[in-house]
């Protein structure tokens, strides 16, 4: 492969949620290139809890790829998933 097709093919780790922005609002390449500067990938393990019961969320997160559940135990122990977040949702 030369430079060339190596340039034609790279593409930003967060074109999907650039992709997905887009489609809400209008952003310059400018705007893009920014968020993407703000932006951090972070990568779990199957089974890894993002939140316990009583952390407080400080982030957003965006699945690139997988999925992840949202659930409590209720009040007779059973877990009750509220949702499910998917890539490119």
């Amino acid at each position: 492969m030369s430079f060339l097709q190596s340039i034609v093919y790279f593409t930003s780790m967060f074109d999907n949620i650039n992709r997905n922005g887009s489609k809400r609002a209008v952003f310059s390449d400018r705007e893009l290139a920014r968020l993407d500067e703000l932006l951090q990938v972070k990568q779990f393990s199957k089974k890894t809890y993002l939140l316990q019961e009583g952390d407080i969320c400080n982030f957003e997160a965006c699945i690139n790829k997988g999925c992840t559940r949202t659930f409590y135990i209720d009040e007779n122990r059973f877990e009750v998933t509220r949702m499910f977040s998917i890539e490119d949702w």
